[in-house]
């Protein structure tokens, strides 16, 4: 179908760069396009009857003033092997045979381009809204998106673990989301899109096999390799947090969540930050303060304030350590046998020994976190 936009831009070009005058008339015999504005909307009935017939050219040989119709070629106009209208060239036919036969290629091959750019340009919207209806939709049901998904050839019960990359300075990462298909990691099955927040989502499709809990994380560094170059070449600073894997689509919302939540809840300032390393933090951060404090605040408000001043930090790093002192001495940077006489008052105060029972060494933790929130 040729458009009336296309056709009026189409005569306008081919007048300033060839000197033609060329009428553009759709498969009505309706003049769409015209340098002559009188003929615009105008039946064209000679053009008509030719593209009703079996014949792909027409020579008229003199002007037809009662018609409105100038001396000149007609061709035909196909798209998908059907007449969807015709162009008139005016001038001697013998003449511009040749100048015919390219304006009605030239006309053939834009149609081609629009027709393919719409159905691009169809195909990424889609696409958009789908990928926003993974991020953000609550309420779609799995068969919705499921449905959505097969349309777009995308596979609904493969393996795929959620990313959300942070980068600085904020910008449209349109083209370099395009560009990603150049990853030498990059597969048909990966998706990626850009947030509401101007931030780069992905669900990596993952080679799965029999070790893929213990290679996932390669998998997913060698994908990262790619995007890190790019935007030290464009001297950005970024981010890389992921989240969980997954193997149903109704899922992906969480995921991307869970990507997300290492940066507004986790505060994670890693160059790599995996979900993974956080689940005790994550499960925590489910449970309310209200809950926290109803366990914990009396004990918070019976410890003496001396204590209380340096415990978190204490038990923080030596959690981090798993409890080696020589370790903690260096990241404190005070003697391993201060942290010895800090930790057996901890452990005289509550009458526990974290060192020894896990079960205790888990209270201190969670006690800990409470006493952050608060602080």
């Amino acid at each position: 179908m040729i458009s009336k936009k296309m056709a009026e831009r189409f005569v306008v070009k081919l007048r300033q760069e060839t000197g033609l005058y060329v009428d553009v008339i759709n498969e009505k015999g309706i003049v769409q396009a015209s340098l002559d504005t009188k003929k615009i909307g105008s039946f064209h009935k000679i053009a008509y009857d030719f593209m009703k017939g079996n014949l792909q050219k027409m020579d008229v040989e003199k002007d037809l003033p009662n018609l409105g119709i100038a001396q000149g070629v007609l061709r035909k106009v196909e798209e998908n092997h059907s007449c969807v209208g015709a162009v008139s060239i005016s001038g001697v036919p013998e003449q511009i045979q040749h100048m015919a036969a390219v304006v009605k290629l030239a006309m053939e091959t834009m149609l081609e381009y629009e027709a393919k750019y719409e159905n691009f340009h169809k195909y990424n919207s889609n696409r958009d809204i789908f990928n926003q209806a993974l991020m953000y939709g609550e309420r779609i049901s799995p068969d919705v998106l499921i449905s959505r998904a097969e349309r777009l050839g995308i596979l609904t019960d493969c393996l795929r673990i959620s990313m959300f990359i942070v980068a600085e300075p904020k910008k449209d990462f349109s083209r370099l989301i395009d560009a990603s298909r150049e990853n030498p990691f990059f597969h048909e099955q990966d998706i990626v899109a850009s947030s509401r927040s101007n931030r780069i989502a992905v669900f990596k499709y993952l080679e799965q096999d029999k070790d893929i809990l213990t290679s996932y994380r390669t998998q997913v560094e060698e994908y990262l390799e790619w995007w890190n170059r790019e935007f030290i070449e464009l001297n950005i600073q970024a981010q890389f947090n992921i989240g969980t894997i997954q193997d149903k689509l109704w899922r992906y919302r969480e995921a991307y969540q869970h990507a997300v939540w290492l940066v507004t809840n986790a505060k994670c300032r890693g160059h790599i930050n995996w979900f993974y390393d956080y689940t005790d933090e994550y499960f925590r951060s489910m449970v309310s303060n209200e809950i926290y404090q109803n366990v914990f605040q009396t004990f918070s408000e019976q410890l003496d304030d001396n204590l209380m001043e340096y415990l978190p930090d204490l038990i923080q790093t030596l959690e981090d350590c798993n409890y080696n002192f020589n370790q903690a001495s260096q990241k404190m940077f005070i003697h391993k046998n201060t942290i010895g006489f800090r930790l057996d008052k901890v452990k005289s105060c509550l009458n526990i020994n974290p060192v020894k029972n896990p079960k205790d060494r888990d209270f201190l933790n969670n006690f800990l976190y409470y006493v952050k929130q608060h602080s």
